[in-house]
């Protein structure tokens, strides 16, 4: 997983693109996860894990009127399933 930035001012929506390189003979699902919310921020993605096949998912953050203004890093987390 890369690096990106997103910016939201006041409330609102923003996206941003996930992509995931599987290596090794890895070829499963990559489920996703954010890290580091901040209080009134919430993410979703879609789809939720990076099938296998593909490379790529949105992930959507979600900022209401209750997020106090600034930076926050994120994290996003992708964990592949049935690897030895």
């Amino acid at each position: 997983l890369g690096t990106a930035n997103a910016s939201v001012v006041g409330s609102g929506t923003t996206t941003v693109a996930v992509s995931a390189a599987r290596g090794g003979s890895f070829t499963g699902d990559v489920t996703l996860a954010v890290d580091g919310l901040p209080s009134g921020v919430t993410a979703s993605f879609a789809p939720t894990a990076i099938p296998a096949g593909s490379a790529s998912s949105t992930l959507s953050l979600t900022v209401t009127t209750s997020a106090a203004p600034g930076t926050y890093p994120l994290t996003v987390r992708g964990t592949g399933t049935g690897v030895a």
